[in-house]
């Protein structure tokens, strides 16, 4: 699969995200692309009707302060998309 991506790498992560949401458009099982997606992020992939949500905080002991998980300022815009993604590409295809 990787040989064929733009990229050429094997393990790239939007490579399997486009396999997964492409495998759930034709309705094709998708288990064992799902494995291999969540070992190339190193997390789990969201499940398709999950919510966006904003990042929990984590707590640095250095400072005694607590910041949001995704690294920004507590004031900042968070956008995101509903479905989450990799699964709003699905909305791209015909």
């Amino acid at each position: 699969m990787g040989e064929q991506s733009g990229r050429g790498k094997p393990g790239a992560g939007a490579d399997w995200d486009t396999v997964l949401v492409l495998d759930a458009h034709w309705g094709l099982p998708m288990d064992r692309h799902l494995a291999i997606a969540e070992v190339v992020r190193g997390a789990p992939v969201p499940d398709p009707g999950a919510q966006f949500t904003v990042p929990g905080l984590v707590f640095d002991i250095a400072s005694f302060r607590a910041y949001p998980a995704d690294g920004y300022v507590s004031s900042a815009e968070r956008l995101g998309t509903e479905p989450t993604y990799p699964w709003v590409l699905g909305e791209t295809l015909p």
